[in-house]
């Protein structure tokens, strides 16, 4: 990785102190009088002291004042900021934030990481993704890492505009379906597997197409099953707007034993804490069952496209389809829901009527 020294911000600069990496807030000027200066543990402290300070009135040290040689701010620089403001300002998951920044700073490597964020070329990040691709990363991890990369670029470096044409394109033909026979043997598997209340867990998402995350965290308050459906408040989904969830039957059956089975405020307490379930738990529970069972190339992720693929069979417009998944925009639900050549071959075979 980048050495560790040189300013962040102005104001802010990294630091080595009896062996620790820190950041260093010096705000004011000299000879004023009032020059400050903290050493902080974490970026996120550094920016909040310097927030505070200069809400006291206490200036920006000037140009003059900051160190000629003093080296500038790098590309892990801008990534880490990059990485506090979605914890911060946008309010984020921590998951999401790491994703998009600490973890984008391994996968650059560590000469591109130290590289001034001013002399940043398109060619560097068009090298950053050929070496990626070079490497055998799959084309949707490179896609996230460019996703973060050009967000962190777009807000210190507006000068540089990166065409889309460098972003792998994505795999939209990347489908997931459970046929009757993988269902009949992989829930059965977890079943033996694991206790009840990860079995539901894992249950509910494929009946529902809720995201893991919302599954997990679900409260009891949340669940409505006289009206079968489920609430989920703005805090708790992906598009930070509150959704609906309608259950069927076999949601509704689930739900009402899970609940009568504790009294815990979440739907799915992990017995022994009483908090939600990990999200690395859960998704292990169904890699292990579905290897067990010899289903190959099948995320947990991907449960939320057997919903909609049977809609879309059925005749379901777009609209109901995203209304199933809670996703933004019709084009963002047909990538969930895939057409069976039985039912192309319906519509193909009225020329011959």
């Amino acid at each position: 990785m980048a050495k560790w020294a040189g300013s962040v911000e102005r104001g802010i600069r990294k630091a080595v102190i009896n062996g620790r990496k820190v950041y260093r807030v010096q705000l004011g000027s000299r000879g004023k009088g009032n020059r400050r200066s903290k050493v902080c543990e974490t970026l996120e402290q550094a920016v909040s002291v310097k927030a505070a300070w200069l809400a006291g009135g206490l200036p920006v040290a000037k140009a003059a004042d900051v160190s000629a040689d003093e080296p500038p701010a790098t590309v892990e620089d801008g990534l880490r900021h990059y990485e506090l403001f979605l914890r911060t300002e946008r309010k984020k998951s921590r998951l999401n934030a790491r994703r998009s920044g600490h973890q984008v700073i391994g996968a650059i490597g560590p000469e591109f990481a130290a590289k001034d964020l001013g002399a940043v070329t398109v060619e560097d990040v068009a090298a950053f993704v050929q070496r990626r691709q070079q490497a055998g990363i799959a084309d949707g991890t490179i896609g996230r890492d460019f996703n973060a990369l050009r967000a962190m670029l777009k807000r210190t470096r507006p000068d540089l505009a990166l065409p889309n044409e460098l972003k792998p394109p994505e795999d939209n033909m990347r489908i997931r379906f459970l046929s009757p026979e993988e269902r009949a043997a992989v829930f059965p598997e977890i079943a033996d597997r694991n206790n009840a209340t990860l079995y539901r867990l894992v249950r509910l998402c494929f009946l529902s197409s809720m995201r893991q995350g919302e599954a997990r965290t679900l409260r009891r308050d949340q669940v409505h099953l006289a009206a079968r459906v489920v609430l989920l408040p703005s805090r708790s989904t992906k598009t930070r707007k509150p959704r609906a969830v309608r259950l069927n039957d076999d949601a509704v059956a689930l739900l009402r034993e899970q609940l009568a089975s504790h009294t815990s405020d979440f739907v799915f307490p992990n017995p022994r804490t009483k908090q939600p379930y990990h999200y690395v738990h859960v998704s292990r529970v169904w890699r292990i069952a579905r290897k067990a069972v010899g289903i190959g190339d099948f995320r947990f992720h991907d449960l939320r496209h057997h919903l909609p693929t049977l809609a879309a069979n059925e005749g379901a417009s777009p609209q109901v389809i995203q209304a199933i998944g809670g996703w933004e925009t019709p084009a963002m639900a047909a990538r969930y829901a895939h057409i069976f050549n039985p039912t192309l071959d319906k519509f193909v075979n009225l020329a011959n009527e």
